[in-house]
């Protein structure tokens, strides 16, 4: 590596991790703002909520990467040019391309450590929700909006469905014979016991 080579990666480096360091404030502020009032509610301790956000700063660093190394090519290049090192470098027989030649090599190497930290993500994400009391959202306590297809073609499309109750709220189901939709059932609620089964209340028959 020439003296040239060290300077363009001294220039970058220091762009790049300035920026990658200190965008994930940015993640931080965003997300706080979003869920203040579920952190209020939840009277969670500050300590708690801020290892939460300690945990997601691999995710909140490996997202800051491609922005942080377009940015540090960008001013790298801007303050060579305005302090006319390029010019020095093409009046000494150096292209524009030779002179920067070391940025991809550098590319090359922080996709690497992206993917590498990447793999610190599932790791960080399951220790915040356990942080944040977030682990009966994890064992699919609770699911919202999602649409079914029974083996007959039945569709039961279910609002909010609680595994605790059970209870649904939101149920709308269309029965089908040969693949078309024949009957429509619509209920507000619906509550589940071991003898009857699934009892649809204050609903439509269409």
């Amino acid at each position: 590596m020439t003296t040239l080579d060290r300077y363009v990666t001294r220039e970058f480096m220091r762009l790049f991790l300035l920026f990658a360091l200190c965008a994930p404030l940015l993640f931080v502020l965003g997300d706080w703002t979003e869920n203040i009032d579920t952190y209020t509610r939840q009277q969670l301790p500050i300590t708690n909520v801020a290892l939460g956000y300690l945990y997601q700063m691999p995710m909140f660093i490996s997202w800051s990467f491609p922005v942080a190394a377009l940015i540090a090519t960008v001013f790298t290049v801007d303050s060579m040019t305005r302090h006319s090192e390029m010019t020095a470098a093409k009046a000494g027989g150096i292209s524009f391309f030779r002179a920067l030649r070391v940025l991809p090599v550098l590319g090359v190497f922080l996709t690497g450590a992206a993917l590498l930290l990447t793999e610190l993500v599932p790791i960080g994400t399951r220790a915040k929700k356990e942080v944040l009391q977030e682990v009966e959202r994890m064992h699919d306590v609770m699911r919202h909006d999602f649409v079914y297809t029974g083996p007959d073609g039945h569709v039961y499309t279910i609002r909010q469905l609680n595994m605790a109750g059970p209870t649904m709220t939101g149920v709308t189901i269309e029965l089908a014979e040969n693949s078309r939709p024949v009957l429509r059932i619509s209920a507000r609620n619906a509550t589940w016991d071991s003898i009857s089964g699934w009892t649809l209340n204050d609903g439509l028959h269409r």
